[in-house]
C-alpha cells in the first residue's frame, strides 16, 4: 500500500462525516446545511469542526448527531494514520 498524506485523511474523515450524518437521517430534506471542516494539527492530531441546521421539527438531535458521526470516522482514521505511520 502506499503512503496515505495528511490531506487525504483530512479529506477521508471529512467524507466519512458527511456520510454517516446522510445515513442516519430518514429524510434528506431536513439537513438544511451541512459544512465539514478537518486540518491536522500536528502528525497525530486533528481537528474537526462540523457545522449542522437540521429542520427544527424533525426530532433530530444535532448535537448527538455531530458527535456521533466525529467518533465513527476519527475511529476510521486512526486505522488510517497507523497505516500510513507503518509504512513510513
Amino acid at each position: 500500500m502506499k503512503r496515505i498524506d495528511k490531506e487525504k485523511i483530512s479529506e477521508k474523515v471529512a467524507n466519512l462525516i458527511y456520510e454517516f450524518i446522510f445515513s442516519k437521517v430518514e429524510r434528506k430534506e431536513d439537513i438544511l446545511d451541512l459544512i465539514v471542516e478537518v486540518k491536522f494539527l500536528d502528525d497525530q492530531n486533528l481537528d474537526v469542526d462540523v457545522y449542522l441546521e437540521v429542520n427544527p421539527f424533525s426530532g433530530i438531535d444535532p448535537k448527538k448527531l455531530i458527535e456521533e458521526a466525529i467518533e465513527e470516522s476519527l475511529r476510521k482514521a486512526e486505522s488510517l494514520l497507523k497505516e500510513s505511520k507503518d509504512e513510513s
